[in-house]
Formats: structure tokens, C-alpha cells, sequence
């Protein structure tokens, strides 16, 4: 697995090493302030990094993680039951110490899963597109090249946005407001 092949050493809190030592059954040093996340002991003289082990994982893999859990050790309950007392949700929080505040997160894994098996197609753990209006322009675009030069010529906010989407008007695309600018 990947955290056997992991050879560095993080430095933690006691009550991190604990948990991901329960966790991966990872060892736990003498001195209960360093751990290395695989079977093997740290080998000594090993350059210490300062690295919060929740940072090790990528949101997506967590993502990814929750998917799995909800699938295979909750057997994907019906959605009325995700937000239940004890339902899917709190289950799923519980078990990977989510934060109270990524109550929506969770919920937003468990929608994408049923929208993903309603289409028959598999779950990734991308992140959503966040954002509104202010996606439409894209970087390399010409209406990109448009705001940096109004920009440079030192016109406002308001004025490079009115040539944005007088430009925009005449390519028949939905203007934008000025966070888009």
C-alpha cells in the first residue's frame, strides 16, 4: 500500500501519531513526537520535515476515501437517510474526524457518488467548480488580453469591464460583471 512505501519521518502531535498509528498501523517512536507512516522503524540520522500528517493526503484521495466508505461499509443507504441522527453523514464524519463545518462537503461526496452511479460512471473525487460568473474568462483569452491591456492603460474597473462585454456582445456570449474582470 502506499503508506508502506513512504520513507519519510513527519513530526506530530502525540495524539496524531496515535491515530494514524491505529490507523495504518504505523510505528510509533520512543519518543511519541515523530512517527514514520509505514511498517518499517525510522531509520536513524533521517532528515526530520515538519509536515502535519493531514497534509500527506490530498483532498481528492479524501474525497475518494469517503466514496469508498460510503459504498462499501454503509452499502450506499438511500439519500433520506444521510442526514439522519447517525445516518451516512455523521457516520462518515465520525469515522475520518471530518470537521463539523465540512458538514456540506461530506453531503456534496454523497450526491456526486448517486449522481455517478445514476449515469454509470465512476466516482473520481474531483473537486466541483467553484465560482460563478467570473469562470467564463479564460486566461489565454482574448477577452484576457483585453482586460490586462484596458489595465495597463490605466482604465478603472467599471470601464474595462464595458469594453469586456461590448466585446463579448459582439462574439454573442452572456456578459460578465466586474468579478469576472
Amino acid at each position: 500500500m502506499w503508506f508502506e512505501q513512504i520513507q519519510e519521518v513527519c513530526v506530530a502531535t502525540n495524539m496524531q501519531v496515535e491515530e494514524h498509528r491505529q490507523a495504518f498501523g504505523g510505528y510509533q517512536s520512543a519518543d511519541t513526537t515523530t512517527m514514520q507512516i509505514c511498517k518499517d522503524k525510522p531509520k536513524q540520522g533521517v532528515t526530520q520535515h515538519t509536515a502535519s500528517p493531514e497534509y500527506i493526503v490530498e483532498s481528492q484521495t479524501k474525497r475518494q476515501a469517503w466514496a469508498v466508505y460510503f459504498i462499501e461499509t454503509l452499502n450506499a443507504p438511500p439519500s433520506d437517510e444521510w442526514t439522519t441522527y447517525r445516518g451516512a453523514i455523521w457516520s462518515i464524519m465520525k469515522t475520518f474526524s471530518v470537521p463539523s463545518g465540512s458538514y456540506g462537503s461530506v453531503l456534496s461526496v454523497l450526491q456526486d457518488v448517486a449522481e455517478c452511479a445514476v449515469a454509470g460512471v465512476a466516482y473520481a473525487g474531483e473537486p466541483k467548480q467553484t465560482g460563478g460568473l467570473n469562470k467564463l474568462i479564460e486566461l489565454s483569452s482574448i477577452e484576457s488580453d483585453l482586460i490586462a491591456d484596458c489595465m495597463e492603460w490605466g482604465w478603472g474597473l467599471r470601464e474595462t469591464t464595458h469594453m469586456v462585454n461590448q466585446l463579448r456582445l459582439s462574439l454573442n456570449r452572456m456578459h460578465v460583471g466586474t468579478s469576472a474582470v
